[in-house]
């Protein structure tokens, strides 16, 4: 049986792994119960006591362009890192998402001989295939969070385990109702739509004229309807408002995101993990996605998915309408529109909504500490 670890390294590169560093920590805690944890964290991997050093802030690029132009910070940035962990000297390494740092780190720390498990597997069923091999070079296990990543990885020889969703869980523990966001309970009177444009500044950038140019048409069409939009705990609200401040009926709140999921009627959604959760909060949705030109052109040669949000993948077909890229907003206005007004257009995508979520199982975090513990030579 393996003795308990001194030092734990979780990495996090942006908002949404944050979040899931921080449940991931608790379930590693209950599995290594006398372990000191150190990383790179976000507000809620400091809330649960993990030692921080590099904020996530300082690692939040995005689009290929983007990280050109700071490619000489990150690379400061990572020398930094790297030498923290060499003086921790941890147990094992867990990184979260983020895979483009993540497998730079990776292939420094196997020269070291420090175990590194990637927690949420790189989307390498979508682009990057061939990158499989640093994959299964440089890591010691992938913990994958989405069912249908199996058979990919496996096939390609690389040691993956499905451990649930960690979303499922999130979603699980919220409690809230309209009253509670100031919202009337009366969803005919005040339709709620949520926006939810990406936790990134470079993504609100690219995508909030969009999302303003549809409130705007929604504002006139539908009567009574107010808008919601959660600002990640990483982002400034002047700077959000001030890209928001073409839609009247809008209310803006500091997180919260998941409890307004779960009253808002119909969101408005830039594709990634917010799709995932939208569906497991049974909201229906219309799937947005624009960036800049430079980014989009490469990645488009790059991609090789029909689908760009994670509820269409895991079902295999289209559960709710995607629009990436020079964007029609009146289309989308349209779609919104339909899902608010139209109850046979909403009850369908609902029904799709709950099929995808038969297939996903809660537990992650737990599990993946297990599943840790017992690569790492302990009892699971």
């Amino acid at each position: 049986m393996a003795s308990s670890p001194k030092n734990i390294f979780i990495s996090v590169g942006e908002y949404s792994g944050d979040l899931l560093g921080a449940d991931l920590v608790a379930g590693l805690r209950s599995v290594f119960p006398s372990a000191s944890f150190y990383g790179i964290t976000g507000p809620a991997m400091n809330a649960a006591g993990v030692e921080s050093i590099a904020g996530i802030e300082e690692l939040s690029v995005m689009g290929v362009a983007e990280v050109v132009r700071k490619i000489g910070d990150l690379a400061l940035l990572e020398k930094k890192i790297f030498a923290a962990i060499e003086r921790l000297q941890p147990a094992f390494v867990v990184t979260v998402d983020f895979p483009g740092f993540h497998f730079r780190m990776a292939e420094h720390l196997k020269m070291l001989g420090i175990p590194v498990y990637q927690y949420v597997a790189p989307k390498l069923w979508a682009w990057g295939a061939g990158r499989a091999d640093r994959l299964r070079r440089d890591f010691s296990g992938v913990l994958g969070i989405l069912p249908f990543e199996v058979d990919f990885f496996r096939e390609r020889g690389i040691k993956y385990q499905y451990v649930g969703c960690p979303h499922v869980d999130r979603i699980r523990r919220v409690k809230v109702d309209r009253a509670m966001f100031g919202f009337d309970p009366d969803r005919s009177s005040q339709p709620v739509v949520l926006l939810l444009p990406g936790s990134r500044k470079g993504e609100i950038e690219s995508i909030a004229p969009l999302m303003v140019r549809i409130a705007r048409q929604l504002e006139v069409a539908v009567p009574g309807v107010v808008f919601a939009l959660p600002v990640a705990a990483n982002l400034d609200l002047k700077f959000v408002r001030s890209h928001f401040s073409g839609v009247r009926h809008l209310r803006v709140h500091h997180g919260s995101s998941l409890e307004l999921m779960s009253l808002a009627d119909v969101a408005v959604v830039a594709s990634g993990t917010a799709t995932l959760e939208c569906g497991l909060s049974e909201l229906p949705m219309v799937v947005v996605y624009e960036m800049g030109a430079i980014s989009y052109a490469l990645m488009s040669k790059m991609v090789s998915i029909k689908h760009v949000s994670l509820v269409n993948l895991i079902a295999g077909h289209e559960v709710v309408p995607e629009f990436v890229q020079n964007v029609d907003a009146t289309e989308v206005a349209r779609q919104v529109q339909g899902l608010l007004q139209d109850q046979a257009v909403r009850g369908r995508q609902i029904a799709g909504l709950r099929l995808v979520n038969s297939e996903l199982a809660g537990g992650a975090a737990l599990t993946a500490a297990k599943t840790i513990k017992e690569w790492q030579g302990g009892v699971p």
